[in-house]
């Protein structure tokens, strides 16, 4: 059953040219989060069998039970959940993504497996995510999503190693492919949806707003956010309206297409 499936994925997406597995992770970043949890559990479990022992000996062995079991319960609570977590990031690790010339083929945790030619794939978001505490960053990570014509969206994050190459590669195939027919469409007058911002010749939309395109003064990106600003002539009003990269597919190309859309009004 598993030499069936390995030699038709290829079959079917062409001969393989990449394969991203697992990120090698530093012992430090394996233990961060697991160790302080299992010091903890043995304090508690540790105190909790001093606390008995004491108890016991002194004044037998209701006065030991009733002294130890808090500390003992919270221990072998805290050690239990570090451990399931511990095991569920071990889980997390084991993903795969096989890019070959006509497709992509991913098998991640908790996910089917599934392949994709690139005609089935409609887009790709894609971001960079700081985690802080108290203004301060704490870690960088990065985070794709694949948008199929048909299924869930599959999201890929920094458990896969290289997941920037892999991004930047799956973008150079799609978006040749897409880019043709979105400007044809928008020049057509056809309305174009990028997740939550729609665009037309006319207007943009963004979250069920509309914008007339003489109202939008700039466009960029910052921070892993788009940032479209808007000034209302009439009532001298500006607004800046940030949109998290990750929830935009195609972003890119919506870019470009916005672009010509505001160059079009100058």
């Amino acid at each position: 059953m598993q030499t069936a499936t390995s030699t038709e994925t290829p079959k079917i997406l062409g001969p393989s040219i990449a394969s991203y597995g697992p990120r090698k992770r530093h012992w430090r970043e394996a233990w961060i989060w697991p160790l302080p949890g299992f010091i903890l559990a043995l304090v508690l479990i540790v105190t909790g069998l001093d606390w008995y022992y004491y108890g016991y000996t002194q004044y037998g062995p209701i006065a030991a039970q009733s002294w130890s079991q808090d500390w003992l319960l919270w221990g072998i609570l805290i050690g239990v959940t570090t451990l399931l977590i511990t095991v569920w990031q071990v889980f997390r690790t084991r993903g795969r993504v096989n890019l070959y010339r006509y497709g992509i083929s991913t098998h991640l945790p908790l996910q089917p497996s599934r392949s994709l030619r690139w005609e089935e794939i409609t887009g790709i978001a894609s971001a960079t995510i700081q985690d802080s505490l108290w203004g301060h960053t704490l870690r960088t990570r990065h985070q794709s999503t694949i948008f199929p014509t048909q299924g869930k969206p599959i999201t890929l994050d920094n458990h896969l190693g290289n997941l920037l190459e892999l991004t930047t590669r799956l973008k150079a195939n799609l978006y040749p492919r897409l880019l043709p027919g979105l400007r044809t469409r928008y020049q057509t007058g056809h309305q174009l949806n990028f997740g939550p911002i729609s665009i037309h010749l006319k207007s943009v939309t963004i979250r069920d707003r509309q914008i007339p395109w003489e109202q939008v003064s700039h466009i960029t990106v910052l921070s892993g956010h788009l940032i479209v600003e808007t000034h209302d002539h009439v009532s001298d009003h500006s607004n800046n309206i940030r949109i998290p990269g990750n929830q935009i597919p195609n972003l890119e190309l919506l870019l470009q297409v916005l672009q010509r859309g505001l160059n079009e009004q100058l």
